[in-house]
């Protein structure tokens, strides 16, 4: 079962080479009471119907669409009361998730929620004119003004530089808002080759420092987390309900603020690489970084295991994407223990000031590991150019 799901992965990842470029657009929608209430139902009955979906799927070993279709569309559409293409969607919705459940090596069954969000195919489930969109649920149609994002897109949208694909209906509980993930796609610009490359040092007091000599500090959102640290502390100790309801918020909050640090850096990077000349982005490969923690103290190893290094190399390179700006990955090995000036490893490291004892040269240290990367790249590619040595000797 196993392989015939790594199998369709692997087909899928072949058919995604010449994929264009996606977005999700995320809008808030004002719906009226009666709307809300609409859309409202059909989620508790698309999740119930996602969830038997899921349960015929994995009872009977279907990993395509097309088998489930086969199956299960007929009794669904007599079971629940959801127009053809809402079965259609959710079909995908259960496939796609039991693939990825395969590829993470997950052994939990996957459950949609009571307010699970509804895929809408374009043009069939919904449609958009101008800031009105039009979608339809069980019970009719509704019709919205579409808030926020959007504006930023549609001129580009109504020239035809971006296309509508599937979309995304969901419900924040909580705040009592309704979302409409609007879907695009364009094509991907073509990258530009990297003659000056530009090395980025990522770490956790600076998020980021540039080879240009550009610093990025993460002061305030660390004092945030230390702050809440020990809020925290006193909550577990508490343990009430409302204790615990309050440690969610809180755990959401400095989730949501380093996001937002990281997407303002990760767009400010890009924006400065974009206007350098035959630029690129070459960040270290970080990614067994935390597999070692027990050289670090208590709060140092808390701080390196909360580290949000990929998420903000992830923003940078869907940023970098959409205008043409390469990014690159090296071997992070010694690049903070070497001289960038004469290649020397016999430096001294104290915070952030970096000494070399063979050329005497001075400079901060961060700045120093980030023009190593850049010139790691040079080095790498100049390798990878060079014509393999012959081995051995023609003798006739």
């Amino acid at each position: 079962m196993a392989q015939q799901v790594m199998s369709l992965l692997k087909l899928s990842k072949g058919i995604s080479k010449n994929a264009k470029m996606r977005r999700t657009l995320k809008c808030k929608i004002r719906l009226s009471p009666e709307d809300k209430q609409k859309a409202l139902d059909c989620m508790r009955v698309y999740s119930s119907c996602c969830n038997e979906l899921m349960n015929i799927a994995i009872k009977n070993r279907l990993f395509t669409r097309y088998k489930l279709h086969y199956l299960a569309y007929h009794n669904i559409r007599k079971k629940y009361n959801l127009s053809s293409q809402l079965v259609v969607t959710a079909m995908w919705k259960v496939i796609e998730t039991l693939r990825s459940r395969y590829k993470n090596h997950s052994k939990t069954v996957p459950e949609f929620g009571i307010y699970s969000s509804v895929r809408l195919n374009y043009p069939r489930n919904f449609s958009i004119k101008w800031s009105e969109i039009s979608f339809s649920i069980i019970n009719g149609r509704v019709k919205t003004i579409v808030v926020g994002a959007y504006d930023k897109l549609r001129d580009e949208f109504l020239n035809g530089l971006w296309q509508i694909t599937e979309s995304h209906i969901s419900y924040d509980k909580h705040k009592d808002i309704f979302y409409f993930n609007l879907g695009l796609k364009r094509e991907t610009p073509q990258l530009r080759i990297i003659k000056n490359p530009i090395g980025i040092d990522l770490g956790i007091k600076r998020i980021a420092v540039t080879s240009t000599n550009n610093f990025f500090s993460n002061k305030r959102a660390l004092y945030l987390k230390h702050k809440y640290d020990y809020l925290r502390s006193k909550l577990q100790q508490c343990g009430t309900k409302s204790a615990k309801r309050h440690l969610k918020k809180l755990a959401k909050r400095i989730r949501n603020f380093q996001k937002t640090v990281n997407h303002q850096i990760s767009k400010q990077i890009v924006e400065h690489v974009k206007s350098i000349p035959e630029s690129g982005i070459v960040f270290e490969n970080l990614k067994n970084i935390r597999t070692n923690g027990s050289q670090f103290r208590k709060k140092q190893r808390k701080d390196q295991f909360r580290w949000s290094f990929r998420e903000l190399q992830t923003f940078v390179a869907y940023k970098a994407e959409g205008t043409g700006v390469s990014v690159k990955y090296i071997n992070p090995r010694g690049t903070s223990h070497q001289c960038s000036q004469c290649g020397s490893t016999n430096v001294t490291r104290e915070g952030f000031e970096f000494t070399c004892h063979d050329c005497s040269y001075q400079l901060d240290a961060d700045l120093n590991a980030a023009r190593n990367i850049a010139s790691r790249y040079i080095s790498d590619a100049k390798a990878v150019c060079q014509p393999a040595n012959r081995i051995g000797s023609y003798t006739s």
